[in-house]
């Protein structure tokens, strides 16, 4: 939970109970297989070429876009489906009050995502 926490801790600074309501499940079911993906892969002969988890910027125009896209299409989509459209209504209110004073600021946040790069090693001829 700590990890997803400082995920969203650019963005959701004083709404951290509502990002981490929408990402600690989903974190929770993708740590399960991500950490024995490297693993699992040079037991059965690969070479592991990389294992980074990069990050980056991403602009948005202001807390509502941020909210849209993440919701809509974004990470948070799957979870908007679990929950329902009634749910989601009440959780976007919570979250945009917290920023209720922002709507014309600019929001940025710096994700990160794993990067595993494993090669497959030919069998000897």
């Amino acid at each position: 939970m700590l990890a997803v926490a400082r995920q969203v801790k650019q963005v959701c600074k004083c709404a951290l109970p509502i990002c981490v309501q929408l990402l600690v499940s989903h974190a929770a079911q993708k740590a399960s297989w991500e950490e024995q993906v490297p693993g699992v892969a040079l037991r059965q002969g690969a070479v592991l070429v990389a294992d980074e988890r990069p990050s980056f910027a991403m602009h948005w125009a202001n807390i509502q876009e941020f909210w849209q896209v993440m919701t809509g299409a974004g990470p948070w989509h799957a979870r908007s489906v679990q929950l329902g459209e009634d749910y989601m209504f009440g959780l976007k209110q919570d979250f945009l009050a917290v920023y209720a004073n922002s709507d014309t600021d600019s929001v940025v946040h710096h994700p990160r995502a794993r990067l595993i790069v494993i090669q497959k090693v030919k069998a000897a001829l």
